[in-house]
């Protein structure tokens, strides 16, 4: 029965697993994959660094078979009846600029592209 590793990837930082779990099939693995992924992001929520979390699952030569991975990501959504101050405080996030929607209903919203 094949070992998988599941390497854990918060930002820019590895964890790596050493000691891995035999499972009869890939499709196992995904399954451990994305239950850790969830585990560890409820967990870390307040601290993941640069929003971005990722479980890679390599074999017992250290290649990697898949990446499952979790973006988190805040938009920011501004109304026509927004209030002067929180209009401000928009404008100073080094986000992208705030764009017209296409729906009718007047709401504006921010781009997240990546």
């Amino acid at each position: 029965m094949p070992r998988y590793y599941f390497n854990l990837r918060d930002g820019d930082e590895l964890f790596p697993d050493d000691e891995g779990i035999e499972l009869p099939a890939i499709q196992g693995a995904r399954k451990v994959a994305f239950r850790g992924l969830a585990d560890c992001a409820r967990d870390a929520i307040c601290s993941v660094s640069g929003g971005r979390m990722a479980v890679e699952v390599v074999d017992s030569r250290q290649n990697i078979l898949f990446v499952a991975k979790l973006a988190f990501a805040t938009e920011f959504v501004e109304h026509d009846d927004t209030i002067a101050g929180e209009t401000q405080l928009a404008q100073k996030s080094d986000l992208s600029p705030v764009r017209k929607s296409s729906e009718t209903n007047g709401v504006k919203h921010r781009d997240l592209a990546s």
